[in-house]
């Protein structure tokens, strides 16, 4: 209980009237020194308050509020979305305001009423009056504006400045801008956005001012209401032309995961709408053009990997793996579309301080992956063997022993899609991953630079005794002579100093070919013609055109050639030591009739024609007959190659700079090709022992 003293006042007891008073029996007076007296009154100056009075009961809990679960904030998310906020105009620089302001000046100085008054209104609620101030004392060079007012100064730029006037003769139509917000459907909306923008591009030239609401699906139009009825018009026109295409996954689905196809990727490159339905099985396809649905379908067979009657494997050395890690190699630019922006990843030997002794490094323990077969352990000087004699094992049973043989060594970085390690223990991390080949090694093109030319010697009629000689010519030799005598070997190649000039040998200026490459595969059922396709299309091998090009950059549709790739065989030799991998390739070719009637209407209706006066134009599908029956063919990509023969020892060396646009990427490439017309009747593994010799010993040259 509590005690409360009070004044004895009746007042202040009437107002405690309605507590209880309880009397006790003390012992003592009130005063220390009065004598003890028994059962005396409480005294009236004080009153006893009950437990609920005096708050002295437990409260009620009150109902907790339930507990929302948020996500904790990210911090770098936040400043990102910070960044994006748009700056306050009082905090923009004054030119930027000055300009801002500018830009709401009508073109005609004569204006309705309405404008007027809408025009001074968007002034005085946009800009402060700072801003205002700032845009007056720019355009008039006035002073004393400290103390006007915002009407004031809204009155100087329209009447003084502007020079503006209200004409009865002005429609409103034409002259008040309003405000109209039109509502889309996401595929019309990507339609319209698509190609960077093109259409609301030209929208804004007529003088309106767009904004894109892309969660919203909205555009918001603020025009004059007759340019509104032009951009409603042009809008309608633009969806009707929309042109809507159903492509089968029936043959996709046999090669590949549907869920793996980046759609949202090949809708920014092709500029197509893609929904894929609920089953899985059909993409309907949105564009303004059927040659963006075209594109589209070749970007769905890309981004599949399918590539018939290609093998790829790879040869790792595993005893000496536990000293290599692997390092990040960025080189999107060189890359195919579908590989870029991806955590690509090279093996390379740790480095160390101090090395440790050659001698203890050079055997090797092979391991052929994914077949994971022993290729036992190998002396280096054994390595161009035992890589032939893998190669050789591919063709031992092969039925198509008469047909073009070529053996390629190219030089390169093997990519594996993994994170960077700091060491590596297994094999197992780095082929659970995608794998890729970049040929774009440093110093390549410099050591190429001083290699001589691989010419042939060709016959050519003897010329008159009364010609003279050319004088240029007796001095370019005399030249090469007296280098010769001073160094092993002649300088005059690529990139040397001293101009080539026409000799009895080589008619022209120009020793470098320039080709285009063509590339096809089968069509899988529902990417062919009218969604046809080919049934068999996974057993079918692929193809390619290559055509030269002429002094105009032209292509010469009388050099296309046709070539059926009826096997590849791709032997990744992984070399963490050294400068760079090596990719082994074994090619069995066949060459088809390229006069036959379907390949010739291909090469008619489309305009292979690099000078830039008119843009490349291939047609989307090849027919040629394969096994005695017509075959439909999907174009793949396009190459244009500028290569050149070199000399390395007794092999060939070509150096070749390939462009494939944007979506095949730009790169150069250093290739040792050995070729055999007569296939397997004129092979010669001695010859194949020493072009892979030669290859290893030019990659260890590539040491900067």
């Amino acid at each position: 209980m509590l005690v409360r003293q009070v004044r004895p006042q009746s007042k202040l007891r009437a107002a405690f009237g309605g507590f209880s008073r309880i009397r006790r029996n003390y012992s003592e007076s009130d005063s220390p020194n009065a004598k003890k007296l028994k059962n005396r009154a409480p005294s009236h100056n004080y009153i006893i308050l009950g437990a609920k009075s005096a708050k002295l009961l437990p409260r009620k809990e009150r109902p907790k509020p339930t507990k929302v679960t948020v996500d904790p904030i990210k911090v770098d998310v936040l400043e990102e979305q910070r960044k994006q906020l748009l700056v306050f105009k009082s905090e923009a620089d004054t030119q930027v305001v000055l300009d801002s302001i500018d830009m709401m000046k009508p073109l005609s100085d004569a204006v309705s009423e309405s404008r007027y008054k809408q025009i001074r209104s968007d002034l005085k609620q946009s800009y402060s009056l700072v801003q205002l101030r700032e845009y007056v004392s720019h355009h008039s060079k006035g002073r004393g504006l400290r103390g006007t007012t915002k009407d004031k100064l809204c009155d100087i730029i329209l009447k003084d400045i502007w020079v503006l006037h209200v004409s009865k003769d002005v429609n409103e139509t034409s002259d008040v801008i309003i405000e109209k917000t039109i509502q889309l459907s996401k595929r019309d909306l990507f339609i319209i956005l698509s190609r960077n923008g093109a259409i609301p591009r030209s929208w804004t030239k007529s003088g309106a001012r767009i904004v894109i609401l892309a969660q919203e699906s909205k555009i918001v139009i603020r025009s004059t209401s007759e340019t509104f009825d032009w951009i409603l018009a042009s809008l309608h026109k633009t969806l009707q032309s929309i042109t809507t295409v159903r492509i089968v996954l029936e043959g996709i689905r046999k090669i590949a995961n549907v869920d793996n196809i980046p759609l949202s990727r090949i809708q920014q490159l092709s500029n197509v709408s893609l929904e894929m339905n609920a089953a899985k099985d059909t993409i309907y396809a949105s564009a303004l053009s059927r040659s963006y649905i075209d594109h589209a379908r070749r970007l769905i067979v890309q981004s599949t990997g399918f590539k018939p009657r290609i093998k790829d494997e790879f040869v790792y050395d595993t005893a000496n793996l536990s000293n290599t890690a692997s390092y990040r190699i960025v080189d999107d630019d060189a890359m195919n579309w579908n590989e870029r922006s991806k955590p690509w990843s090279r093996l390379q030997t740790l480095r160390k301080r101090v090395s440790d002794n050659p001698e203890a490094e050079k055997q090797l323990k092979l391991q052929v992956i994914p077949s994971n077969r022993e290729l036992g352990v190998v002396e280096p000087g054994n390595l161009a063997k035992t890589i032939a004699q893998e190669l050789v094992s591919h063709m031992a049973t092969d039925k198509n022993a008469e047909l073009p043989l070529t053996f390629t060594a190219t030089f390169g970085y093997i990519l594996h899609e993994t994170q960077p390690q700091k060491k590596v223990e297994s094999l197992a991390s780095q082929m659970a991953s995608n794998h890729s080949f970049t040929t774009n090694i440093p110093s390549v093109t410099q050591k190429c630079s001083g290699l001589p030319l691989n010419t042939l010697d060709i016959a050519h009629e003897e010329e008159p005794e009364t010609s003279t000689p050319d004088q240029n010519a007796d001095d370019l030799w005399k030249k090469l002579l007296e280098q010769e005598q001073s160094q092993e070997e002649p300088t005059h190649g690529i990139g040397s100093e001293i101009k080539p000039q026409k000799s009895k040998l080589v008619d022209t200026e120009d020793d470098y070919a320039y080709l285009a490459q063509l590339k096809f595969v089968p069509a899988p059922m529902g990417m062919g013609k009218s969604n046809q396709g080919n049934a068999d299309f996974d057993t079918l091998p692929p193809l390619e055109m290559w055509l030269e090009l002429d002094e105009n950059d032209r292509c010469d549709l009388d050099s296309a050639r046709v070539v059926a790739v009826e096997e590849e065989i791709n032997t990744h030799l992984s070399l963490p030591s050294k400068p760079a991998d090596i990719k082994f390739t074994t090619t069995r070719a066949n060459f088809l009739d390229h006069n036959e009637p379907s390949v010739q209407a291909f090469l008619k209706r489309s305009n292979l024609d690099f000078s830039g006066g008119s843009p490349v134009n291939v047609p989307d599908f090849l027919t040629v007959t394969i096994g005695g029956k017509p075959t439909n063919y999907l174009y793949q990509a396009m190459l244009y190659r500028r290569q050149v023969d070199l000399k390395y020892n007794d092999s060939i060396l070509q150096l070749s700079t390939i462009e494939g646009g944007g979506f095949e990427g730009r790169r150069v490439e250093a290739t040792m090709v050995l070729d055999y017309t007569e296939g397997m009747n004129d092979f010669s593994q001695s010859d194949l022992e020493n072009m892979i010799s030669n290859s290893l010993t030019f990659n260890d040259s590539l040491k900067a």
